[in-house]
């Protein structure tokens, strides 16, 4: 490789690089999605700090109902957790839709908001994710006052970087191109979460749920699934799993049959009436098997202990829960 292709693909490396903080932003159901963090816009954060989730629309657009899951960097190994709802929602301006206190000994790394926009009626609109970085010590803010700054910055490197791409060119016609990789997403999850309709579910653990009710009863449980001698605990309620949750535990022929996160497989809850947890499959391409029986459209099961839940019918996991006292 030649010095002029190498400057050219350093150039390309330092434009995505700060072009990343303009690119933090979603587009979902009408407004724009973005972290702030004190009101001023960026998707740098330290552990301790308070992520905001806002929204922006420049014509008003809702009534929405709108449900907030925050999803941890991948490594972590855990489902999303409930973070907000909003209901009767209209977008114009900016609003806050969500905060977030990220714990003092948050992992680092890429996290992400995962949103799910629904009509007045409850039926899903769009859903995207919003990206943000968790590191130590933290980059300076990006005031979105500065975006003029990023932008007259990332032309000029992309003429740089024509210039002398058009030498090459010049040089070497037929120089193959250079695919760039994007850096990868993730999800996963931690924290305390407000239930709706009254409650508390804290994580003191990977695998161990403290469970408060309405009245103030408290409950700590441990509830997990088991592949062999593998373990995929459940941290959080609601918990959805897809594709990416069961990476590793089986080959990638069988796992190609189960629903991928973004629109996952099925969900874990819990019912407070009957104190138990319950499963539901989210409409998924091949179903959901509970003890042999394709629960696909049939809403949600009580799901209990010893029970055998197989995600598209391809993966036997038993659910094992009980008290952590």
């Amino acid at each position: 490789m030649d010095r002029s292709r190498v400057v050219v693909l350093l150039l390309l490396a330092m434009l995505i690089l700060l072009c990343q903080p303009l690119l933090a932003q979603q587009y979902i159901a009408g407004a724009t999605f973005f972290t702030t963090k004190g009101g001023v816009r960026t998707n740098f954060f330290n552990p301790g700090d308070t992520v905001e989730l806002r929204a922006e629309a420049e014509n008003p657009v809702g009534p929405y109902i709108i449900d907030v899951y925050l999803a941890y960097p991948p490594e972590t190994g855990r489902g999303e957790i409930f973070v907000w709802r909003q209901s009767s929602v209209t977008i114009h301006a900016t609003i806050i839709v969500a905060a977030y206190s990220l714990d003092p000994n948050a992992p680092y790394g890429r996290y992400s908001f995962h949103v799910r926009v629904f009509n007045a009626w409850g039926s899903l609109v769009q859903e995207g994710y919003v990206d943000f970085q968790v590191s130590s010590p933290p980059p300076p803010p990006q005031p979105q006052t500065q975006t003029w700054m990023y932008v007259a910055l990332a032309g000029g490197i992309i003429g740089i970087a024509a210039v002398i791409s058009a030498l090459i060119l010049m040089r070497r016609p037929k120089a193959p191109s250079v695919p760039v990789t994007p850096p990868a997403g993730g999800l996963g999850v931690g924290g305390t979460q407000t239930m709706p309709g009254g409650g508390m579910i804290g994580i003191p653990s990977p695998g161990t749920i403290q469970i408060t009710g309405p009245g103030g009863e408290t409950n700590v449980l441990t509830a997990m699934f088991q592949v062999g001698d593998r373990i995929i605990p459940i941290g959080s309620l609601p918990q959805s799993f897809g594709r990416e949750d069961f990476t590793g535990i089986a080959p990638p022929d069988v796992l190609n049959a189960i629903s991928r996160r973004i629109k996952p497989q099925f969900t874990i809850s819990f019912d407070w009436v009957n104190k138990t947890f319950i499963i539901e499959d989210n409409n998924s391409t091949n179903g959901t098997l509970l003890n042999g029986e394709n629960i696909k459209g049939k809403g949600p099961r009580p799901l209990r202990d010893g029970d055998i839940v197989s995600p598209a019918g391809v993966l036997n996991m038993r659910f094992t829960c009980r008290s952590a006292a």
